[in-house]
């Protein structure tokens, strides 16, 4: 796999993976068969980039300010390696299945960082972040945490893009109403 980013990020980009891509596919493969899109690329893109990460097959782009975190920068780019598998080998028919192809991306998720980093590993790497983050877990089964840990960073993920786009962006007024 490449990472491929603007010259200021790229040292801290390729540092912060560390090689890992290579680790994380080699434990999906046993996991879930072979990676059949042969590279795995992942272009670190400017905080303009309307969404936190998008898997294609053989590359995936990401936006650059995840690299702040890097337990966040590990379960997205698991995620999306998921993604290799459900929703890209297999997907949904329709765009109102897509909860499918993010569902079973997630559950790959979840067996490849437990079994890359074993299930304390893959808690202590959950507990760090929401450390980091100001917040406490006690003890939560890995299951519960990565729970959690999706919730907390998706949620923050939006924070930041919306801080990013400003208010008078009209993606920071969506509204939803609900009726009784």
């Amino acid at each position: 796999s490449r990472v491929w980013a603007e010259p200021c990020l790229l040292s801290c980009a390729v540092k912060k993976l560390g090689g890992s891509v290579e680790r994380w596919l080699g434990v999906a493969e046993d996991l879930f068969g072979e990676y059949l899109w042969g590279r795995c690329d992942i272009v670190f893109l400017p905080p303009s980039f309307p969404i936190v990460a998008m898997e294609n097959p053989c590359l995936t782009f990401i936006i650059a300010s995840i690299l702040e975190s890097s337990e966040f920068l590990l379960i997205d780019v698991i995620h999306e390696i998921a993604h290799g598998w459900f929703g890209n080998a297999v997907t949904n028919a329709t765009w109102e299945e897509m909860w499918l192809s993010e569902g079973l991306a997630t559950y790959a998720q979840r067996r490849i960082t437990t079994e890359a980093y074993g299930e304390g590993g893959a808690s202590v790497l959950i507990n760090r972040f929401f450390q980091n983050h100001g917040f406490t877990l006690g003890h939560l089964s890995s299951g519960e945490a990565f729970t959690c840990l999706e919730t907390v960073v998706r949620l923050d993920a939006l924070h930041r893009q919306l801080r990013l786009l400003g208010d008078s962006n009209p993606v920071s007024k969506l509204q939803v109403k609900f009726e009784p």
